[in-house]
């Protein structure tokens, strides 16, 4: 298993319960942006019938990584150069076996890919990409883990950098849970509620780690929310808007659901290198019966790409057309910048002309 940045985990480890959730630095992004950003120029990336099973894909470097359907009778994984379309390698089949997931689940974190096949398979794997599709006899390793949670980042072989499904403040309900933003865990701890409300549904989003910069990027895909910390997990700057996304959330008894009235979309993706983070930006609220109604499909809308640096600053924004929609986005070590986007009901790969 790939060295992920191990050097601080076990820092980590002793700094945990040290954190602070204050922020020295809050930023409120100005709605204006939106109207202001910039159209982002796409040329299409031919990909020949690489992309005909595709849910979504990747690029690292020259090396493209298509996540096929489930149900595709294909492997999971493929990997191709991008410049000749050459097949690479395959990897994980669909199943139950030894080197075989029920569902894929993936994120891209930078040079790695992050994948697991859902909590009821209890397995997973973050890999270096480039060097796992030019070597051919190297095999995924997978790591078991028995906890669940929205989105980890694997920091060694056991222990794990998890966003707090605790963490609860709001008002209305009369919770005050306001605890760390991230825990840290090994593969085999489990998330016990120990009489506090369970919230797994709302603490969802992302996690992007600088290893250079010893940063944490936390971003929410239902509020617009970004939070930047450093490696002790101090809070240092935490950004909010263009817009004021409130989701409705619901009680039963001890647990607390989102999603059940209104459907928010903040942050549906991002990525990152060294320098800089990218997000797609959505801002709609959405009827959840009406969106039932017309079977999870919604109308077409423009989406942003935000540019910041790793200390919070917004370097541009990007409005994308709403023919696209963006599933993935991805960025090498040159800079350049990949947009996996849905148009017509097909997976295409676009190359941004920043």
């Amino acid at each position: 298993m790939k060295n992920f940045i191990r050097f601080y985990s076990f820092f980590l480890l002793f700094t945990v319960t040290s954190c602070s959730n204050k922020s020295n630095g809050d930023v409120v992004i100005n709605p204006s942006v939106k109207e202001n950003a910039k159209p982002l120029t796409l040329k299409e990336v031919p990909t020949g019938e690489a992309l005909d099973f595709a849910e979504r894909c990747y690029v690292y470097d020259d090396v493209l990584v298509v996540r096929n359907y489930e149900n595709s009778n294909k492997h999971l994984l493929e990997f191709y150069n991008i410049n000749t379309m050459e097949l690479k390698k395959q990897a994980i089949l669909r199943g139950n076996g030894p080197d075989e997931l029920p569902l894929l689940l993936s994120t891209n974190y930078k040079d790695e890919l992050y994948v697991d096949g859902g909590s009821s398979s209890g397995k997973l794997t973050q890999f270096n990409v480039v060097e796992f599709a030019n070597n051919k006899d190297s095999k995924l390793e997978f790591v078991d883990f028995a906890f669940h949670s929205h989105d980890k980042y694997l920091l060694d072989n056991d222990k794990f950098l998890v966003i707090n499904p605790y963490r609860l403040v709001n008002k209305e309900l009369g919770i005050e849970q306001d605890e760390d933003r991230f825990i840290i865990l090994d593969a085999t701890d489990r998330l016990l509620p120990n009489g506090r409300i369970e919230a797994i549904n709302v603490n969802t989003g992302g996690i992007m780690v600088n290893s250079k910069e010893k940063k944490i990027c936390y971003y929410s895909d239902a509020t617009a929310e970004i939070e930047i910390y450093d490696f002790d997990l101090n809070l240092i700057k935490t950004i909010t808007g263009p817009d004021d996304l409130r989701p409705v959330y619901t009680r039963f008894q001890n647990i607390v659901q989102n999603r059940t009235k209104t459907l928010t979309y903040a942050y549906t993706d991002a990525c990152y290198d060294d320098s800089y983070m990218y997000l797609v930006y959505d801002g709609r609220t959405i009827d959840a019966m009406e969106w039932i109604q017309n079977n999870g499909v919604m109308e077409k809308a423009e989406r942003w790409v935000f540019k910041f640096d790793w200390d919070g600053n917004m370097i541009d924004v990007y409005k994308v057309s709403k023919e696209k929609e963006i599933v993935s986005l991805s960025v090498t070590k040159n800079g350049d910048l990949y947009l996996c986007c849905k148009e017509e009901g097909l997976i295409k790969l676009f190359k941004a002309e920043l």
